[in-house]
């Protein structure tokens, strides 16, 4: 859980980036297991920042 903690951190500070977001995204769903990717999905999705949402809105930038 630690793991999901730091990546946590990691997510609110990029998070004035999309790109930096989402590059670190996926970096921590690829560190994590699956249970805790699943967590982190669902919290990402109420932090406003989901990836799917990062990468629809990169185009406008």
């Amino acid at each position: 859980m630690q793991k999901l903690k730091f990546y946590k951190t990691v997510l609110e500070k990029v998070s004035f980036s999309r790109v930096l977001y989402v590059r670190e995204y996926d970096k921590a769903m690829q560190g994590l297991p699956r249970e805790e990717q699943a967590i982190l999905s669902r919290w990402s999705t109420r932090y406003h920042h989901h990836p799917a949402q990062c990468l629809i809105s990169l185009d406008k930038d």
